[in-house]
């Protein structure tokens, strides 16, 4: 009997972290495939994207004909 408790307990631990995460993604609305980012302005002269962050940033090697300017430092050590 023992041993099937803790059989059962260690696969409660293992299958708890994905669970969690699954339901916590999911509570959060998170679609984690979705990869996209809604930058402000439209790229143009007048109105060029602004950068505020390092995934920003580094979008902006998707289309370098567009304009940016940058809206604050951005802290790349992390």
């Amino acid at each position: 009997m023992m041993k099937k408790f803790i059989c059962l307990f260690l696969i409660f631990l293992i299958a708890l972290p994905a669970t969690f995460s699954y339901v916590y993604a999911d509570f959060l609305n998170i679609n984690q495939n979705d990869k996209s980012i809604r930058l402000t302005g439209n790229g143009t002269l007048e109105n060029p994207y602004i950068i505020t962050s390092a995934r920003e940033l580094d979008e902006i090697r998707n289309n370098l004909s567009a304009h940016y300017k940058l809206g604050n430092d951005i802290d790349l050590t992390e």
